[in-house]
């Protein structure tokens, strides 16, 4: 199980994930996600909370040596069990992951995002982005991640999903 809170000024935005369902809050009222937001949540909660990438991927090909920002990184090319590909960047020197490229499908078409992680800090013997890029058509946003709890417990009710209101 994961928590993750971000604030904005005194307005939290709460991220949970059980191991299989991802929701978003506002200040405890549920946001309503659209497939592809649910999916990148998801993904993004199951790479950080478990480093062994076979359970998400059901293949891993190395493809090749590439560049991003002066570092050398391995190209990885992900297919999950249902046929979604993905790309992922691993720095050559550290092992780390540093991209990840992905779509989803919409009626016009591929919608292609791109997500960078940056500033690796150890937390508790884990290391975690402090820093996160998003990019996709049109949009750019920033997240940077100031405070980390290992192991935290959260009550099973806090995975409770209350009804929009």
């Amino acid at each position: 199980k994961i928590i993750a809170n971000t604030m904005y000024g005194k307005y939290v935005v709460s991220e949970l994930f059980d191991g299989k369902e991802f929701w978003k809050f506002g200040d405890n009222s549920k946001i309503d996600l659209k497939t592809d937001e649910i999916e990148q949540g998801r993904r993004e909660a199951q790479i950080f909370a478990n480093p062994d990438l076979k359970p998400i991927y059901a293949t891993l090909e190395f493809r090749f040596l590439d560049r991003i920002d002066g570092r050398d990184v391995y190209m990885v090319l992900a297919t999950t069990a249902d046929k979604k590909r993905e790309r992922l960047y691993f720095d050559a020197a550290t092992g780390l992951l540093v991209r990840r490229v992905a779509s989803s499908p919409t009626v016009f078409g591929n919608h292609v995002f791109q997500v960078d992680y940056q500033d690796y800090k150890d937390f508790g013997g884990v290391k975690i982005p402090t820093t996160i890029k998003y990019a996709m058509p049109q949009i750019q946003w920033i997240r940077k991640i100031t405070e980390v709890k290992v192991n935290p417990v959260i009550s099973d009710a806090k995975f409770k999903v209350p009804s929009a209101k």
